[in-house]
Parts: C-alpha cells; structure tokens; sequence
C-alpha cells in the first residue's frame, strides 16, 4: 500500500511540471588563463580574479589580472593541504581545506597573509553532536565551537 500512494505522488508530481527548460549560450570573450592551475575557488572583486588553486604541492591563493591572466599575488599553501573553495568575507578571504579540515582566513587589501581559521574535530566515542553519535563538525581549533 505504502509503495502505491509513493508510486501515485511520484507520477503526479513528474506529470504536473512542464518540461525541462533548456538553455542556450555563447561564448563573448575568453580570458587567458593558467593552464596548469586546478581551479577550486573563484570569485571577481574590484577589477582582479580571486583564484585558490587545488592540488598536493601545488595548490595556492592567487589576484589574477582578469585581462591578461598576470599573477599578481600569489601565496602557497604547505604541501600537505590541498586548497578548496574561496569567499570574499568584508576585508578577509577564508578559505577551507576539507581534507584536513583546516580553514585559513586571508587579509584582501594590502598582502596576502595566511592565519589558521581552525581545524574539524570528530565527535565519537558516545559523543552525539546534531543527534547523530560519531558525526563530524567544524569547530574552533582552540575553543571546540562550530562553524
């Protein structure tokens, strides 16, 4: 019975929308761009990119010269951190690294310099966080706060 009145809502549901929109696009202008650079976070502010590049070794934070793809700034991250996504946050840009569940916060004006935001912590052994006993939570790498 159960399964009937799913099945029932299932086909109403798909019935009673229309048919996926589709989209068209064009190309108006293609900027140059660092090949060897694996992008993981972008965003555009006052006339330059803000790229954080992913990879073992290789990843970074980078001001890029929209116009001619100039690295303008640049800063690495250590080796064993492979850069994630990126936001502008008032005159910080933060950034995470899931893998190790490090956050750094950036300063955007002057340089780009690099401070630890925090690492995740598990919560386990009987620990319950959010309900759900062992889950995973980002939190302050000093005082165990979420994020």
């Amino acid at each position: 019975m159960r399964f009937s009145v799913f099945a029932a809502t299932l086909l109403l549901c798909s019935c009673s929308r229309g048919a996926t929109p589709q989209y068209r696009c064009e190309v108006v202008h293609v900027y140059p761009h660092d090949p060897d650079a694996f992008t993981e976070g972008l965003f555009y502010s006052d006339g330059f990119l803000y790229e954080g590049t992913g990879d073992y070794g290789h990843s970074n934070i980078r001001k890029v010269e929209l116009e001619t793809g100039l690295v303008v700034k640049r800063r690495d991250l250590p080796a064993r951190y492979f850069g994630e996504g990126i936001i502008r946050w008032k005159d910080k840009i933060i950034e995470l690294e899931y893998q190790t569940g490090t956050g750094f916060i950036y300063n955007f004006n002057d340089k780009i310099t690099r401070r630890s935001l925090g690492q995740k912590r598990e919560v386990g052994g009987g620990g319950k966080y959010n309900g759900q006993a062992g889950s995973k939570a980002w939190g302050d790498a000093k005082g165990g706060r979420r994020m």
